[in-house]
């Protein structure tokens, strides 16, 4: 499990899931040449449902080693922590396999405010499964 801070390439292609040797499909693409850390961003989060194409694809990437984080976003810590740790709830129902959360648009700011919404997202991921990955995408500025 990554716990220090490492410079990792994250492969986030925001595609809907293909299942075909064409070259055209990224998925296959990225099967064949697996980074360490992918996304899965079924709608802008984990979306209303399980999807099973995306259960599929979780399952396929890891099996080739690659570690598939759900995609949560903050709006720089002003998205409410409710809708946070619902969207969080949703990836570990709906994709019990998941590796764990990717955060993005967080806040460059370091205030106790910002410093006390993160550590709540990081304690509610580890909540679901104490071995989770978390990372943090800051976003362009305030």
């Amino acid at each position: 499990m990554l716990r220090s801070p490492q410079q990792v390439f994250v492969q986030g292609p925001y595609l809907y899931p293909c299942f075909t040797a064409a070259a055209t499909c990224a998925w296959t693409r990225l099967k064949a040449n697996p980074p360490r850390i992918a996304l899965a961003n079924p709608n802008s989060g984990p979306g209303t449902a399980a999807d099973s194409k995306w259960q599929r694809l979780i399952n396929e990437v890891q099996a080739v080693g690659t570690l598939m984080l759900g995609y949560a976003y903050t709006t720089t810590g002003s998205r409410a922590i409710a809708t946070v740790r619902t969207e969080i709830n949703n990836y570990f129902a709906f994709y019990p396999n998941i590796s764990g959360i990717f955060v993005d648009q967080v806040s460059t700011l370091c205030g106790a405010t910002q410093l006390a919404y993160y550590k709540n997202v990081t304690q509610h991921v580890r909540s679901r499964n104490p071995n989770a990955v978390v990372i943090f995408n800051w976003g362009s500025g305030e």
